[in-house]
């Protein structure tokens, strides 16, 4: 154990990123509205320290920076990758929604991944570096744990989320790091002492082994695939292939072996789940029982990226362009999921075809793809250290890990699980940047393809002009990130506010700041509108209280004018204009009743149409609002509009046999057949998993027949309910 004591002795700043990485993804903050702007504002602020500790660092020493010239290139082509999508944003026809926060969020993760590998010295910085990683492991375990479980101890089901302010970021994040703590049991093993004096080793492989537990509680079926996927079938068989201790011959059939048992058994388990599976994994069992559901779900939220890909193949349509465009569903993919919008592909790949086209994808894949087959090479590599391997092995498992997860998420725009990813790709840098001194006596390296000038490492005047550089673009990175900061700032101190008037104040600063803030407008509609309908249920006759309504409604329809401008296609609005419109006509009609002014009463009905139409255009998004089907039938009523009314009934009978039969993602819209015929009979009839309902024209005539007229929509929803449940016997 002599030489571990001799690493603790040389403990110095090159683990400094370790702490920062460790410390984004612990530490939160609630100075802005979203956890990932907070985030970037740790990322900011922990690449000034780290550039202000290189400086000190260079100051002490009169010699260069021991690092090539030539794995900097690795880091200018990230650069260049996210550089020419900001470029096509630019010029882009598409809406990219806050580029500028998307670019400086990718300077300041270039830069922090930098550091990484500028920071590190040697293979025993990075041992002292998976010591951290298990410090991290223990402290989200207990947290986890803290969270899944309610006060009295008994299982709440809470999919944990810590201070990564979603559940996805969090697992996205942990799947990185956990390959880093599972290898460092035998990284910190020394293999010169006897098993019994090795306690450490112990202690690390059981607090990595711990760290699956947080994994396990966040059901999140994206990131347990991606672990699954990168720990068995690469990190053991891996493990498996570099043992000595095995015979080679039975080396690849255990290494698959392994593979499908591990495989299985999950498989299995989620399947045919035991009670305490069906407890905790809940969300993991349904999705076993219907997987076309998941699929589907996902494979709906592309549409956006894959829209975009098509009309943009080569370039893309920009950087942010992918966001915008996620709005614009079809209405049939609601019947798969819970939310409004996905406002992301959840599909790494699809973004990235969407926003930066063929010449993008393939750019993404080379940086990531180099970094992981060199380490992979090295880890099968009998020339090199053992424990450089291991470390190797692991790193690139991780990598992999999140790649996978990334297949069917968003997290990789989210600036915590970026960090994790962007600091692995630094490392992995910095481990093939050492494989000269990590060979064993009696082997050789090929001799470098590179330039000479390229394989010199950086002078000690370089090493100033590299600071520059980076400070430079650590400027550029804030200056970017700052105006989605000062606007969620604001956005936060403004929902903290304890009036009204404060309220509304930080909202004009938060969309004064960054007048392309969707979140900033939604918000600051909320708040309008409810100061709006304040306003109108405390009526008076008198010209000044007219005035007012008048401009508190232009406030109103300004937020969601300026809302529906930044995002068009975003079903919600249309749902909100209606609302808006619909208290607006009440006023007005109430106001006619004062005045006897015509224009009043024209002005209400004009309203009322309004109204309709809007919600005509947010069903077109999301046809399984009950709501707004039951309310356009109302306005139908109120406008004694006849020509349409039948057609509305029959779309809010298709919208309840979906919405009963698809109530708990138990049957997705292919396991639906709706049939209006002119039997005598309402049937519905299961045959091979399918629903053949069978609606009959003189069933939707008669609830036509019965619920026109009704201008109570309590009264109306109560009538159609009935109606709908006296023709229609699910089984």
């Amino acid at each position: 154990m002599d030489y571990q004591k001799n690493i603790f002795k040389n403990i110095s700043i090159s683990i400094i990123p370790f702490v920062f990485l460790l410390s984004i993804g612990l530490i939160a903050g609630d100075i802005t509205l979203h956890q990932k702007v907070f985030k970037t504002l740790m990322i900011a602020l922990f690449d000034c320290a780290l550039l202000v500790i290189l400086l000190i660092n260079f100051l002490g020493s009169k010699e260069g920076l021991e690092k090539q010239r030539k794995y900097f290139i690795y880091f200018i082509a990230y650069f260049v990758f996210v550089f020419i999508q900001f470029v096509v944003a630019l010029f882009s026809k598409e809406i990219c929604y806050d580029k500028e926060y998307y670019i400086g969020n990718y300077i300041l993760l270039i830069i922090f991944s930098m550091c990484f590998f500028i920071f590190l010295n040697k293979l025993e910085d990075v041992k002292i570096g998976l010591l951290l990683v298990n410090v991290y492991v223990l402290i989200v375990c207990i947290w986890s744990i803290v969270e899944f479980i309610n006060v009295d101890f008994k299982i709440a089901n809470f999919r944990p989320k810590l201070s990564f302010g979603n559940t996805d970021y969090f697992s996205g994040y942990h799947i990185g790091l956990l390959p880093l703590a599972f290898i460092s049991a035998f990284v910190w093993f020394d293999r010169k002492t006897k098993l019994s004096k090795n306690w450490f080793p112990l202690v690390l492989g059981i607090v990595s082994i711990l760290g699956i537990i947080p994994l396990y509680f966040s059901q999140t079926r994206a990131a347990l695939f991606g672990f699954y996927i990168g720990t068995f079938a690469m990190f053991i068989p891996s493990l498996i292939i570099m043992s000595e201790r095995i015979s080679s011959k039975i080396k690849v059939p255990l290494a698959i072996l392994v593979v499908l048992v591990f495989l299985a058994t999950p498989i299995l388990l989620l399947k045919f789940p035991p009670p305490i599976i069906e407890k905790t994994l809940g969300r993991l069992v349904k999705t076993m029982a219907n997987p076309e559901f998941f699929l589907n779900d996902r494979y709906n939220g592309w549409e956006g990226g894959l829209r975009l890909f098509r009309q943009y193949p080569i370039f893309g349509a920009g950087l942010g362009s992918v966001y915008a465009s996620s709005f614009k569903m079809n209405n049939l993919f609601y019947i798969y999921s819970d939310s409004n919008s996905f406002k992301h592909s959840h599909c790494e790949y699809v973004e990235v075809l969407g926003e930066a086209g063929i010449f993008g994808i393939i750019f993404f894949i080379a940086l990531f793809g180099f970094i992981v087959v060199y380490l992979m090479s090295i880890a099968y590599s009998k020339k090199y250290n053992k424990d450089f391997r291991y470390i190797s092995m692991a790193l690139a498992v991780g990598i992999v890990s999140m790649l996978i997860h990334q297949l069917f998420s968003l997290s990789f725009r989210m600036s915590v699980t970026q960090t994790a990813y962007f600091s692995l790709l630094g490392l992995g840098v910095f481990l093939i940047s050492l494989r000269k001194s990590m060979v064993i006596d009696g082997f050789t390296l090929k001799k470098s393809i590179f330039p000479e000038f390229l394989n010199k490492s950086i002078s000690f005047r370089g090493k100033y002009i590299l600071l520059g550089i980076m400070t430079v673009f650590t400027i550029l990175g804030i200056i970017g990130f700052s105006m989605t900061f000062r606007s969620e700032y604001n956005i936060r101190k403004a929902l903290g506010s304890r009036s009204i008037n404060e309220a509304r104040y930080y909202f004009n600063r938060a969309v004064t700041v960054m007048p392309g803030n969707p979140y900033a407008w939604t918000q600051k509609y909320s708040v309008d509108f409810n100061y709006y309908q304040q306003l109108l249920k405390s009526f008076q006759n008198s010209q000044d209280y007219f005035k007012n309504v008048e401009q508190e409604f232009n406030v109103v329809k300004t937020d969601l004018d300026k809302l529906n401008g930044i995002i068009p296609g975003y079903q919600d609005v249309y749902s909100k204009y209606a609302n808006l419109y619909l208290a607006t006509y009440d006023y007005k009609i109430r106001k006619y009743s004062v005045t006897s002014n015509l224009s009043d009463y024209k002005d209400g009905i004009k309203y009322l149409y309004e109204a309709n139409n809007h919600l005509t255009s947010s069903l077109n998004m999301n046809f399984l609002n009950e709501n707004n089907h039951i309310i356009r039938l109302l306005l139908q009523n109120i406008l004694n509009i006849e020509s349409q009314y039948k057609d509305y009934v029959k779309d809010y009978a298709m919208a309840r046999v979906y919405l009963d039969l698809g109530r708990g993602r138990k049957v997705v819209k292919e396991k639906i057949k709706i049939n209006f015929t002119d039997a005598d009979k309402t049937s519905v009839v299961k045959e091979n998993e399918i629903y053949n309902i069978n609606i009959s024209e003189n069933d939707i005539q008669n609830i036509t027949n019965s619920t026109k007229g009704i201008k109570n929509i309590s009264e109306l929803k109560t009538k159609l309910d009935s109606e709908l449940k006296a023709i229609f016997i699910y089984e």
